[in-house]
């Protein structure tokens, strides 16, 4: 089975860390809270104001390198890949967010033995990569990816629950815990 994963807010702890960066470092770069006020959008890449864009130019590369992972995220990506199943992380991270995104990415994998067998970088249609890898499941903590998927193709679909998506609806089942994932994997 091929298994698209998100990584941030799924496999690390991206929301909370880039919260906390906000609320602290935030008056740096505005006064009226241009950065906390658009927390979903930035975790999300989509940096709609300069002073999202100079925070992230700052702070983003640090907080990849940093970010704990949730857990039991790696013990059970290595559980189910022993089981045979591909891992294909599919992120929107990008180059346009730090020239280095993909050196400090795969150094984070390592050091902290992540198990994949690819990761795509850079990815803002996440539907058709998903249709392109011929992926089964996906799991992501964007409720507007998962929707988006879930109602135009036959892939299973999880919203990974997370800080930025605990309070909003979403078609996907929502799931709370790597554990209770690979309950669900080793169902099918």
């Amino acid at each position: 089975m091929k298994i698209g994963i998100d990584i941030d807010d799924v496999v690390t702890e991206s929301g909370k860390c880039v919260i906390e960066h906000a609320q602290k470092h935030e008056h740096l770069y505005c006064d009226n809270q241009e950065i906390t006020s658009n927390l979903k959008d930035l975790i999300r890449g989509n940096l709609i104001n300069d002073p999202m864009k100079k925070f992230v130019r700052a702070y983003v590369a640090q907080l990849w390198e940093s970010v704990e992972l949730k857990p039991n995220a790696v013990k059970t990506l290595s559980k189910i890949k022993s089981k045979g199943h591909q891992l294909i992380f599919i992120t929107s991270r990008s180059s346009s967010m730090d020239a280095n995104c993909e050196k400090i990415t795969y150094e984070y994998f390592k050091k902290h033995k992540i198990p994949y067998d690819k990761i795509i970088f850079g990815v803002h249609d996440k539907k058709q990569t998903c249709l392109d890898e011929k992926i089964d499941i996906f799991i992501d903590d964007s409720v507007d990816f998962c929707n988006y998927i879930l109602s135009s193709t036959d892939i299973d679909v999880y919203l990974f629950n997370s800080e930025i998506n605990k309070d909003l609806p979403c078609d996907a089942k929502r799931i709370y815990s790597w554990p209770e994932l690979e309950e669900i994997i080793n169902a099918q």
